[in-house]
């Protein structure tokens, strides 16, 4: 009995690595017509295929098909520098490809994680900025950024839809995580209380005093050389009042506050 069992282990591991030569095969040439769908065909195949059923030498076929997945929408990625929806879907397939190394990989685990995130990041779809935050398992500054953009994707969803509910709660959702992982995201607190001015987010307004002695703490502690003409301008918007003065403010509000407060 025990025989059996063994064999068919065997049988069950060959068929799969050949199933796998096979899906490579049909990738490459998949990816010969077509390098974004040729590149989903492929991830997809991949990811299907359990690493147990999977030798030393398959493995390294994998990493090499990898690598000439990567590189090949690189090269779409160099020659593709004005329609913009390509570009997120080539960056997209990037990160996903070393992701999907990971599975079979983990030697350069930490490297190889920096490297997906800037990808998504450079995506930019809601899809994408969630696998940030999952792959940031120490939820740093990267996992506030990631949040700040999906919040900035709901805020933005609102200007267009007639019912605005569902985004603004998304956007709000999102914005507060930013500054709950990263409590000087000033950024954050400046989208929350734009958030909150838009007409269609005007029932909840009055709620924007909430985040008024947050971002007077944050200000306080952590970004004292602010000059107190600007911390003046947010707190009158924070309270409603002094809207055109911030947004007038707004460039010169980001400069000196420092890129790491802003995406």
């Amino acid at each position: 009995m025990a025989k059996k069992e063994e064999d068919l282990k065997k049988k069950e591991k060959i068929a799969v690595e050949q199933y796998f030569k096979e899906q490579v095969k049909t990738a490459k040439k998949a990816i010969g017509k077509d390098v974004i769908t040729g590149t989903k065909f492929f991830l997809n195949c991949i990811e299907a295929i359990e690493h147990k059923y999977i030798s030393i030498t398959t493995s390294i076929v994998f990493a090499n098909s990898i690598v000439n997945v990567i590189q090949a929408n690189k090269k779409l990625l160099n020659n593709s520098q004005e329609d913009l929806t390509i570009i997120s879907e080539i960056n997209y397939n990037i990160a996903e490809a070393l992701v999907v190394y990971l599975k079979w990989d983990k030697s350069k685990y930490d490297e190889i994680v920096k490297s997906a995130i800037n990808y998504y990041f450079r995506s930019g779809t809601h899809d994408a900025l969630k696998k940030i935050i999952y792959l940031d398992q120490d939820k740093t500054l990267v996992s506030a950024k990631a949040h700040y953009q999906i919040g900035n994707i709901h805020f933005n969803h609102i200007k267009i839809q007639d019912e605005a509910d569902f985004d603004f709660v998304r956007a709000l959702e999102h914005y507060k995580k930013a500054f709950e992982i990263t409590p000087d995201f000033i950024d954050a607190y400046i989208q929350t209380s734009l958030l909150f001015e838009n007409p269609k987010g005007s029932v909840y307004r009055y709620k924007a005093t909430k985040y008024f002695p947050k971002l007077k703490k944050v200000l306080a502690e952590g970004l004292g050389d602010l000059p107190k003409v600007l911390e003046n301008v947010i707190f009158e918007y924070l309270t409603g009042e002094g809207t055109t003065a911030l947004l007038e403010k707004s460039e010169a509000l980001v400069e000196l506050v420092g890129e790491e407060s802003s995406i």
